[in-house]
Order: structure tokens, then sequence, then C-alpha cells
């Protein structure tokens, strides 16, 4: 917050201690400052350095950038990483060695820095040199830098180029976390140019090489200990000799161009190795970043569709993306592709329901393509690679290279293909063998550590020499960061200090009153907050639907891996009856009170031995119920945006209104045998649409419950094309849909159905995508939502409609024939003739 600000909570704070001669323990701002500045722990200090041109100079007329002087910020890399190797935030999660990990069948294991195959050999190579260093802790000093613009409005252009630093040690999760393992140890210097110099050779090569020798005079600091072991104390509290190494450098294509000092739409990696000598063949061994791109695919689709119609066509396939159902973590785009302005995170989002929209509109070696590139992009981002995933890699590699040539064909790419993105594909397989896991290694984590270390810093400062305010509010982050991970550890946090004070019984009244203060205005912006969220709500609930494109993020949940589990929601609905008889009427569904009569029969804990002659009809209908919005899945999802420990949370909504719009009515994956151990690559799943989340109170207590109405899997095979599962709901002969009640423990997490569209008939305008589920007949399960999804679905078996496996009852029909064909014709969509021949194969 601003200075004034503190100062004002400090005036705040004198005034309240008063009448008991009490003295606020900090005065101003500059107090509060001074405060943070001697914390012992933390916060490297900043220094500096200019580097200015010394070569040969034209004898007249020489350039104005000849003349210019650079002034570059660092911090010691060596102090950064023995600051990183003494936190016992994550001693636990931390490797001193080269590893070599095996799975239970013997295949080996990548997944940190240190289990891959180049640590393995630096240390081989350190004991060769030097054999009496065997009892030394090889230590990888990871870089990565590039370039970030923090405004662009009325200021100007304004634009920060820094340099981080990790170690190669830390597990990868910590890495993603931000957990202190990733810090700013630099501000390079941004030349000023112009066109004219932009195009001058001699320019560009002083460029590379001011680049270069900022980054040498950085890291001399490390130079000693990379031959010479150092004794450092780690955060288990025990000392350890350490040797320094570069590792792998974090950038994307561009910052690899000025890195390895090579031409545009080259590949660092190839080249010979003398020339890699000349430079630094750590420079060289990089992790790409893949970032989708839109355009190459909108000029395709223009190539293809060169009909009368082709306009209309491409506005009805932005409605089937719009109408993709909401989900957790996925962004809905009410406007399809409708974007003046595009984000990587925009086009990610998008090729999430990307294939089914294009369906039947583009050529199919198009779509598989995509598939091809999609599957790819996921199997990358996976937490743990071994053979098994090598082979899947090289497989769905090999299949996009087959099916891109129809862009070539199409004449979409007329000259062929040179993406240096897409080149470097290639290259992912023996780079994970190198360096372990791509996504501890990757640029999305230098691009989000930019808002914590240059962006949110310089919306602080007031704009006048904003990078030396910068760095003095990295350095008091840091201090603050140190100091708490210090107190945490020596256990000064554990209840809170009034805790401790009353524990010990000396609390005097003036710090009782201080408390009683601080309460009382809590209370005052607890309410101040719930004012702001009703104002809010109000306003978005003037929104139309149509235009609704919030997007409700998933949770990181901090915590050791398990099995997962579902909670329901604490808080209860008033607004609904009370009783399972008062239910059926709201639902209408007369058959509701015998679903609940068969639950308690036959899932109520064996324990109970309850007999099912005991279960009286009347007594059902009168049992208390309790109706929840929404339940929270917790699972392991290491690939996602999750805590440490690698768990993610979910919720699953079930609301007749959902943001004071229309309702919600999630589709969910349920576990078909409740012993059975979960694997998140083999079977056991089911998909459901959860109609009512209800808690069933029998004997003083409440059993969390779910209605739900079962689907099931209308091919065995995949879809050939999109290689998705479809399923569709079922009904019985009557028309009446095939529900169930099942304990909410069935239920392990959301699953994101789109519908199978039909190739014949155009969308209606009238379709809002709250309708979508209700008017679908077909569907496919999107596995592309999100990495764990993607990592379930392909093993899990659709074709059990219920719990104990007992098929398809009698007179129960898979679609439903009300719902094959609504209103506007053809929306039920079907499956597509391949399907038919998947299914005979």
């Amino acid at each position: 917050m601003s200075s004034s600000n503190i100062d004002e909570i400090c005036d705040l704070w004198k005034a309240s201690l008063l009448q008991y001669g009490g003295r606020s323990p900090r005065q101003d701002h500059k107090d509060l400052y001074n405060a943070i500045d001697r914390i012992a722990s933390g916060g490297v200090g900043w220094d500096s350095f200019t580097l200015n041109y010394d070569e040969d100079r034209p004898e007249c007329d020489a350039p104005s950038w000849m003349d210019d002087e650079h002034e570059i910020w660092f911090r010691d890399p060596k102090e950064i990483v023995e600051e990183m190797l003494a936190n016992p935030d994550y001693s636990e999660e931390i490797d001193f060695a080269p590893l070599r990990d095996y799975d239970g069948e013997g295949q080996r294991r990548y997944q940190n820095l240190l289990s891959g195959q180049w640590a393995w050999d630096q240390a081989d190579i350190i004991v060769k040199d030097d054999p009496t260093i065997t009892d030394a802790s090889f230590v990888p000093v990871i870089l990565g830098s590039d370039k970030t613009t923090v405004s662009v409005a009325w200021t100007g252009q304004t634009d920060y180029y820094p340099l981080y630093l990790s170690v190669g040690n830390v597990h990868n999760e910590v890495r993603r976390a931000h957990r202190n393992a990733v810090a700013v140890i630099g501000f390079l210097a941004i030349p000023n140019f112009t066109k004219q110099n932009q195009n001058d050779i001699y320019y560009r090569k002083w460029r590379r090489k001011l680049y270069h020798a900022s980054i040498a005079r950085i890291l001399q600091p490390l130079r000693a200990g990379m031959t010479t072991p150092v004794l450092t104390r780690c955060g288990d509290g025990f000392y350890r000799k350490v040797i320094y190494g570069l590792g792998p450098y974090i950038a994307d294509y561009p910052e690899q161009v000025l890195l390895a000092s090579v031409v545009q739409r080259w590949c660092a990696n190839h080249l010979p190795i003398t020339f890699h000598a000349q430079i630094s063949i750590s420079f060289l061994l990089q992790i790409y970043s893949i970032k989708l791109s839109r355009e190459p695919l909108r000029i395709t689709l223009w190539s293809c569709l060169l009909a009368e119609d082709a306009e209309e066509v491409l506005d009805d396939i932005d409605r089937r993306i719009a109408l993709a159902p909401p989900f957790t973590g996925l962004r809905r785009f009410p406007q399809g592709r409708g974007f003046k302005q595009w984000t990587g995170d925009d086009s990610k989002a998008l090729m999430k329901v990307y294939l089914p929209a294009i369906l039947g509109y583009v050529p199919d070696d198009m779509v598989q393509a995509l598939r091809a590139f999609l599957e790819f992009c996921y199997l990358v981002r996976r937490n743990v690679f071994t053979a098994e995933t090598f082979s899947q890699m090289e497989e769905t590699l090999e299949h996009y290279y087959k099916y891109r040539e129809i862009f070539q064909k199409s004449g979409a790419c007329p000259k062929g293909y040179e993406l240096p993105r897409q080149h470097s594909l290639k290259h992912y397989l023996w780079l994970t063998i190198l360096f372990g896991a791509p996504n501890g290694l990757c640029s999305s984590i230098t691009e989000s550590k930019h808002i914590a270390a240059v962006k949110e810093p310089w919306r602080r400062t007031n704009r006048f020499k904003a990078l030396v305010q910068m760095l003095i509010i990295n350095t008091r982050k840091d201090k603050l960061a140190a100091a708490r991970t210090d107190f945490e550890a020596r256990g000064m946090l554990d209840g809170g200090v009034p805790f401790q004070l009353d524990e010990q019984q000396h609390l005097p009244a003036a710090v009782a009153h201080v408390r009683e203060t601080i309460a009382a205005v809590n209370q005052e912006h607890k309410r101040a907050e719930a004012l702001r969220l009703r104002l809010q709500l109000q306003q978005q609930s003037a929104q139309s639907a149509e235009q609704d494109n919030r997007e409700e993020s998933p949770e990181a949940f901090e915590g050791p891996p398990d099995r997962g589990r579902v909670d329901m929601a604490v808080e209860t609905q008033s607004c609904y009856p009370s009783t399972v008889e008062g239910l059926a009427e709201y639902l209408d569904d007369p058959s509701f009170p015998s679903l609940v009569h068969d639950f308690l029969t036959g899932y109520l804990d064996k324990s109970l031995t309850l007999d099912p002659d005991e279960v009286d009809d009347d007594e059902v209908k009168g049992s208390l119920a309790y109706v929840h919005h929404s339940a929270a899945a917790t699972y392991f999802a290491p690939s996602d945006a999750c805590g440490t420990g690698g768990m993610h949370r979910e919720h699953l909504r079930v609301t007749r209104s959902w943001w004071k719009g229309p309702a919600r009515y999630d589709c969910a994956l349920v576990r078909a045998d409740d012993d059975a151990e979960v694997h998140l690559t083999a079977g056991g799943f089911t998909v459901v649409r959860i109609k009512l989340l209800f808690s069933l109170k029998r004997a003083a207590k409440r059993y969390p419950c779910a209605l739900v109405h079962w689907f099931s899997r209308t091919f065995h095979a995949t879809e050939q094309v999109t290689g998705l599962y479809s399923v569709a709901p079922q009904y019985y002969d009557s028309g009446d849909p095939f529900l169930e009640v099942i304990p909410i423990s069935s239920i392990y997490r959301a699953a994101h159905s789109i519908p199978v569209y039909s190739e014949d008939h155009l969308l209606p305008h009238t379709l809002s995508f709250d309708q979508t589920l209700d008017s679908f007949s077909h569907f496919f399960i999107n596995k592309f939502a999100d990495h764990h999804m993607f990592a379930t679905i392909p093993g899990f078996d659709l074709g059990v409609c219920s719990r104990e496996g007992r098929g398809i009852p009698e007179g129960l029909v898979v679609g439903g024939e009300e719902n094959s064909n609504c209103e506007g014709g053809g929306l039920g969509g079907g499956n597509r003739e391949e399907d038919e021949e998947a299914e005979a194969g």
C-alpha cells in the first residue's frame, strides 16, 4: 500500500492506545520500512556496473549508439543460490545428488532435473576431472530471461529485461509454485536504436556482445565454486560441500536466437559442435515453449470454405464454440472467435473446445493434425515421463507430421513449414531425457514471475527512476518472505500472537483493547466486503446470460497427495422442501422416494447391517433432506495449477440459478466400484449428470448423496477423427430418464461434455449454452478440458452404466427419442460414419 495509507494506519494504532498509555510499535511508514530493512535474513543487496562500446570506430560520423553507456543492475548470484539452498521451506523437496528413478515395472522415470541424464553425466565429468571432490553435491544453476512490458498507455511503452535464477536441485512443483525458488538477479540493458541502427550489422553484433557480456559479468561470483567445492548450509540444518554448474536456460525462441547467436529460423540445437565451444554449450541446452497461434488456422479455414456459404459456416462454428457448457477452469467464448485482441491464454482456452466445433466443416486431416498437436502439448506437460510416455510422444508427433500435409496441399502453407516452434517439437524427447519434465523448466515460470518481480513493483512506484524503487521493493519482499519462513521454522507463528499471550496469561489491557479494535475493524471490513459483493452480483445479474464470460478458476490445494475425495458444501439451501416427499414434488418426479429407498437398502454403510425389509416407504418419504448447491472434488493432479503436494480442487455446481443467471447441472466422472483403487490412467469410471446434491438424515446421521442421470458410451472405440469418446444420456422406453441416487463418495471429479454437432443443420441463434446439455442427444467427453482429464480419460470405462456394473436395464434407450430431434432440426447429431467403422473394427 502507499506510504500515506501506512501512516494513517499507524495514527489509528496510536489513537487506540493513548488512553492506556501504550505506544504503537510503528510510528510511520519510515519506521516500518526501516524495520523491514533491518531483517537479517534474505534480501541480497543490489549493485550495478556499466558497459559501453570499446571496439573500432569510424573516423567520422560515428553512430550515436557507440557513445551510449548501459547500466546493468544485479545481485550476487552466489548469495542467492546459498539463500535458496538454506531455505527450510522446501528442505524435504530438494535433491543433492543425481539419481535414476525407476517404477515398479523397472521403467526409468524422468521428473525433476536431477533425475535426468544430463545431471548424471555432469557429475561423472566433475569426478573425472578431480577425483578428490567425490563428496560434493552438484548444484545446477538455471537461468532465464525475457523482456516484459509494464506500460503502453499514458506513459508510453516501458520495457524491462529481468534475468532470473533458480537451482536445479529443488523439485519442479516448488519452482512452479514460486516458493522463493525463482529469484530475479538482474535487469539487463535494453539498447536504444533507430530503424537505421536495426539494420546495421555492427550494431546487431554489439547488441549480442552486450547481452553475453552482461550475463558473464553477473555470473562471475559463481566461477570459483565451479571448480572448488564451497561449504554451504542447507535447509535441513546440515552443511554440505557444493559445486556449481550452469544448467539449462529458460527462453522462448526469440531469446534463444539472441542467446545462441544464430540467425532467425535456425535451430540452436543443430549447430556444429565447434561453434558450441565458442560461446557456452550450457547456454544452448534450452527448453522450448509451445505457443498456439490462431492465424494460420483462420487462413486455412478460409482456404477450405470456398463455397458461397463460407461466412454462414464460420458463424455456425462460432455458435458451436459459444454453446460449450461451463466447466471449472474453462473459459467461455460467448461470441465464438470474435475477439479483437488475443492473448496466448485465449488461444489455449479456445483450442480446448475447438475440435468438435470444426468437425465436419474442414477436412478430417486438418482436425486430426490439430488433435495430434494438442495431444502432444498435453503429453509434454506431464509430471513424470517413462519409456511409455516417450513412445506416445513419438507416435503422436508422427501423426502430426503426417496429417499436417493437408495445410500445404490446401494452400495455407504453400512454401512448407518453417515455424521454429513446430521444429522444436522434435527436440522435446531428448531434452526431457536430459533435463526431466519440461513443466519444471518452461517459459511460463518466468512469464508468471514477471508479475511479482516487475509489474507489481512498478505499479507501486511513482514512475520517477522507477527501476531503483523496484529494486528496493523486491529486496523488502524477499526479506519479509525470508523472515516469515524463519519464523515458521522456529514455530513462532503457531497459534498466533494473541493465542500465545493468552496461554502465558500475560495479556495486558492495552493489547486486549487492540485485539478488540482489530476484531471490530475486521467485522466492518467483512460487512463492507459483503455489500460490495452484493452490489457486484446485482450488476452481474443485470447482464445477459449470453454475454456471461466468467471463468471459474480451479483452486490449488496444499497438502500431501492422496486418493482424492468429494466434500459436500457446508451451507444448505433453505428455499427447498426439507423432506424426501417434498423434494419429489419439487422435482416433479414420483420415483424419487423409491430411488432414495434403493439407496438406503443398497448403498448405506455395510456396518449398519440394514435389512431391506426394515426400510419403510412412508418412513423414507418423511426423511429429512438438505439440498446443497455445490460439492468440492479434491484429487491428485500434479500437472495442473496446484499446490506443491500436487493436489487440485474444483467445484461441481448443481443449482437452479448460477450467478443469478440460468441453471447449471454439471457432469461428473463416477467410480464404478468404490472399493477399487483408482488409477489416473486406468478404468473404473462412467459419466453422469448431477441433477441434485442433498444430504439425507437418518438415525441422527447425515449421508451426502447425489441424484444423477446416467450416461453410457455409444461406441466402444473413440471417434476416429477427434479421438474423443462419445456418450449419451439413458432413457427408458417411456421417455423417463434413467436416474439413481448415489453417495457422493462415488464421484471422482467433474467432466466436460461437448455436443456431437450435426453436419446437416445450422444451429439456431436462440439456443444458449445453458440449454446445451438438455438439447443434444450425444456428447463428446472432452479430454482436453485440463491436463488431469487428459490423463484420466483414455483408459476409463464408459461402457458401464451403473456402479454395480449391471449393464443397461431392460427397456432402456441410449440417447432418448425426445432429444434426437430438437427445435431447429438435427441438434442430436448422433455419430459419424467413421464411428460405425470403428465399432465394426
